[in-house]
């Protein structure tokens, strides 16, 4: 995609203004096959998002590699209760 730099803003201006913060890993343990890991992995970003917008301004952003994944993973969140969107190059 082409387009003109019309404002830079780096990641350390991010992080020292607050608008970004360090990222923690959580280790889940998947199920089987897709559909019960996507709900493990869903259940589990809904807690953590719940619990960690108590204390700060959050988002949650889910990345997978299909378009087609993107959409499917889109209902699947908002069904399960949580106000998503999904960015994608088309």
């Amino acid at each position: 995609m082409e387009a003109k730099l019309i404002y830079h803003y780096s990641l350390k201006q991010a992080f020292d203004g607050g608008i970004l913060r360090p990222v923690d890993f959580l280790g889940v343990k998947a199920g089987l096959d897709t559909y019960e890991s996507d709900s493990i992995l869903i259940e589990a970003a809904k807690k953590t998002f719940i619990e960690q917008k108590k204390y700060n301004p959050v988002s949650i952003m889910i990345r997978t590699d299909r378009i087609h994944h993107a959409e499917y993973l889109l209902e699947r969140y908002k069904s399960s209760g949580l106000n998503v969107d999904i960015v994608h190059s088309d």
